[in-house]
């Protein structure tokens, strides 16, 4: 029996158990009219007519299971039409021969005194060809069918593992940008810091430790909401520390929100965009929040931040946003759940991910 490999459809699948259950109820079928049909239309006796019938019928059986072999190898799709009516023809011509002389030896073998049964077993020959016929077309048209809806269903699994192994790969490359870019952000942070406070500058770094720890842990791709707000209140401590009073930080959770599982390291690009272009170089007080709820059919996070309309807007990459949206595409396979609203001297950003 062949195995089947990652890129090739396996040639002899297992007969299941199901399967050899339907098979059996077929040809008991198959037996039961062939029996009645004997006994009625020739008038031979019960076990007479049984036995015409299981023996020929077990036999065809035996030989269908090679057939079921036999078509793994001859492909339709493979083939031109007439190289297959050739290949099915010769099959079929010594498949029915040797199926009929070992049929007929082992009834004339059973029933060599019954006379009157032989000689119907002798002129039945040309009937049970036609039959014979009509069986192995029936089984190969079925086996084939068979195997093309298990192709069909082999197929659909394996495009299903590669595009969850597609998406895995895309998720870590995307996962790999977050890293460096918070990192540059954060170290950034205690460098300002080391040159005004540098017991703070330990403190912070005690955080950043904390932070980077979560980062390369959480490597799943998804994490309670809870420990994506521990992960933020992390990293807006780092910031705090900096900017002490001049930033003002709010959050609001609903409890039915913090067992939801969203994409880990979803939110940490969001609230370093949120300080970046709220505080870096501007003099006044900046107030970042953050608000979550459950609706009924989304989680939604909303996190804004004030600026001043006076200052020119800091550029920077557009990497942390795009990010998330890449990210947001890529697990939920939706363009709508990254909501960008930018009011007089206030920048929201609304995620909905999907509960």
């Amino acid at each position: 029996m062949a195995v089947a490999t990652s890129n090739q459809f396996p040639i002899n699948m297992p007969h299941s158990l199901p399967r050899l259950i339907i098979l059996i109820c077929v040809w008991t079928a198959v037996v039961a009219i062939h029996t009645l049909f004997i006994h009625l239309d020739s008038g031979f006796s019960f076990w007479v007519s049984f036995s015409d019938a299981l023996i020929f019928n077990s036999l065809f059986a035996a030989i269908a299971t090679g057939l079921w072999h036999y078509t793994s190898y001859v492909n339709p799709d493979n083939r031109s039409t007439g190289d297959l009516a050739i290949n099915h023809l010769t099959v079929a011509l010594v498949t029915l021969s040797i199926w009929i002389y070992l049929s007929i030896l082992i009834l004339k073998w059973i029933f060599g005194n019954e006379n009157i049964y032989l000689l119907f077993l002798d002129r039945s020959v040309p009937f049970r060809v036609i039959l014979g016929l009509l069986f192995y077309m029936t089984s190969v048209w079925v086996f084939y069918l068979v195997r093309a809806l298990e192709k069909a269903r082999w197929q659909s699994a394996r495009e299903e593992k590669i595009s969850l192994m597609l998406k895995d790969a895309e998720l870590k490359a995307l996962r790999s940008q977050i890293n460096p870019h918070f990192l540059f952000n954060s170290l950034n942070s205690i460098h300002a810091l080391t040159l005004t406070d540098p017991s703070r500058a330990g403190e912070m770094i005690i955080n950043l430790s904390d932070l980077m720890r979560y980062s390369l842990s959480k490597q799943e791709q998804m994490v309670s909401f809870s420990e994506e707000i521990n992960q933020v209140k992390r990293y807006l401590e780092i910031e705090k520390i900096r900017f002490s009073e001049r930033l003002g930080v709010k959050i609001m959770v609903a409890p039915e929100a913090e067992e939801i599982q969203v994409p880990s390291m979803i939110l940490q690009p969001l609230l370093e965009n949120a300080v970046k272009h709220g505080i870096y170089g501007i003099e006044k007080n900046v107030s970042v929040s953050l608000d979550a709820k459950v609706t009924e059919s989304f989680l939604e996070v909303r996190i804004s931040n004030n600026y001043d309309t006076d200052m020119p807007v800091k550029k920077g990459t557009g990497l942390g946003l795009k990010n998330v949206k890449d990210r947001m595409s890529v697990c939920y396979h939706r363009n709508d759940l990254v909501e960008i609203h930018k009011d007089t001297d206030l920048f929201t950003v609304k995620l909905k991910i999907p509960v």
